[in-house]
């Protein structure tokens, strides 16, 4: 991973969207922006307040940024690459802060 100024402003500003947008790290607690529901229908995918759940199961968003991490390593060395890359760790980052971050259900 090329840490260079790109991944830092990509880094810093979700991980400013997230502290703002979350008032705590705390289990079940809603997001402030993300106060919505949406059934998109599709092998039963669902957002509840801003957690994404599939089948019924919670996804929690440090999984999604590992997983969006992992793949931006298969992407030749761009600007892109390089804000993807900020974004998805301090996704990963700013996940594992949560309390239930370990719950799986």
């Amino acid at each position: 991973m090329n840490i260079n100024n790109y991944f830092l402003i990509s880094f810093l500003i979700t991980l400013i969207i997230n502290m703002l947008n979350f008032e705590t790290h705390q289990c079940n607690n809603k997001p402030c922006l993300f106060h919505t529901t949406c059934n998109i229908g599709i092998c039963n995918i669902e957002f509840h307040n801003g957690s994404l759940y599939i089948c019924d199961n919670h996804i929690h968003h440090w999984v999604m940024g590992l997983i969006g991490l992992s793949v931006t390593f298969f992407l030749n060395t761009s600007i892109i690459k390089n804000i993807l890359q900020g974004f998805f760790t301090s996704t990963i980052i700013d996940g594992l802060l949560f309390s239930d971050r370990f719950i799986f259900n």
